[in-house]
């Protein structure tokens, strides 16, 4: 599992001293004009594939990169609904690490009249910021008015669970909880992952067993969305079980898997208890 979790993030043009694969050669009989359907479709391929290399970037760190890449992005925008303002919650969420919380949610104000007809969806996102600049409680009451603005979306209900199960109150989070296992297989690895932190929490012997079923099923999705932050995340949480099960060598070995993730996006707290318990990769201080 753990080669699942160190698997490369980066395509190889992004990596120093890594040759870029070579380009696709078709058949002779292929080389044809291209249509603007084809055109289009090339031109909407090259963007998704820039919007994943950002995401990677993001997951390790690469603040500047990100930069650079949100801007190339911004060319893409008319034809990509939403993109601006993912752009924008992710810039701002950087901007959120050095600065007052405040200031970065401040970038996003205009937003909300904006997306007045998806109800959530701006509480949802700005999350996030408050979790870049360690505000743990303003990520839980962001995801909390997420879900009452729509309190039938299986997706806001899961996350604010999740959010509860790991800042917030543990009633709350087995309340909201209830039956998302059931839900739809996308949520799947998420209510795993809520739930064997629920079992954490609580000292249950079968936390181990769950978080790493949560882990497997987060991989797949991290291969397949870049989903690579909430990942690093509940390995985390899964190297905590296995800590308080007595198996802090396995639990080393997790955490070094996700650690290129993790330094950058872990709560200071978080850190201080990894290093603390013994867990974090050698000669690593954590951040202040």
């Amino acid at each position: 599992m753990d080669k699942a979790l160190s698997a490369p993030l980066l395509d190889a043009a992004d990596e120093p001293g890594r040759a870029a694969p070579a380009p696709l050669r078709l058949a002779p009989d292929l080389h044809a004009p291209p249509t603007p359907v084809g055109v289009l479709a090339a031109w909407l391929f090259a963007a998704a594939q820039r919007h994943r290399r950002l995401l990677r970037h993001h997951a390790l760190g690469d603040w500047e990169r990100v930069r650079v890449l949100a801007k190339a992005l911004r060319r893409h925008s008319a034809r990509r609904p939403g993109l601006d303002f993912d752009l924008d919650v992710c810039l701002a969420g950087i901007y959120a690490r050095d600065h007052a919380p405040s200031d970065a949610l401040a970038r996003l104000a205009p937003w909300r009249a904006r997306l007045r007809r998806r109800p959530g969806a701006f509480d949802a996102a700005v999350a996030s910021v408050h979790l870049m600049a360690g505000d743990t409680a303003g990520h839980v009451a962001a995801l909390a008015r997420a879900q009452q603005q729509a309190p039938q979306d299986a997706s806001r209900r899961l996350e604010l669970a999740l959010a509860e199960a790991r800042f917030g109150d543990l009633d709350r989070a087995e309340a909201l909880l209830g039956d998302a296992v059931a839900g739809p297989a996308a949520l799947h690895g998420r209510a795993a992952w809520a739930r064997g932190l629920l079992q954490l929490r609580h000292g249950r012997a079968e936390a181990p067993a769950t978080l790493d079923g949560a882990v497997i099923r987060l991989a797949a999705e991290a291969a397949a969305h870049e989903a690579w932050i909430a990942l690093a995340a509940c390995a985390c949480d899964h190297a905590i079980a296995l800590h308080q099960a007595g198996r802090s060598q396995a639990a080393r070995s997790r955490i070094a898997a996700v650690w290129p993730v993790l330094e950058h996006h872990a709560t200071v707290p978080l850190l201080r208890m990894l290093e603390a318990d013994g867990l974090l990769p050698a000669r690593t201080p954590p951040k202040t």
